[in-house]
């Protein structure tokens, strides 16, 4: 099951979903 912000997400040019992996990396390491 996805949500739509994954959905949307998944509609990005590749340079922005890496953006955002990265970032989504950065908060994962800071928990």
């Amino acid at each position: 099951m996805e949500t739509p912000r994954e959905e949307k997400l998944r509609r990005m040019p590749y340079s922005e979903l890496k953006k955002h992996a990265k970032e989504r990396g950065i908060k994962q390491n800071l928990k």
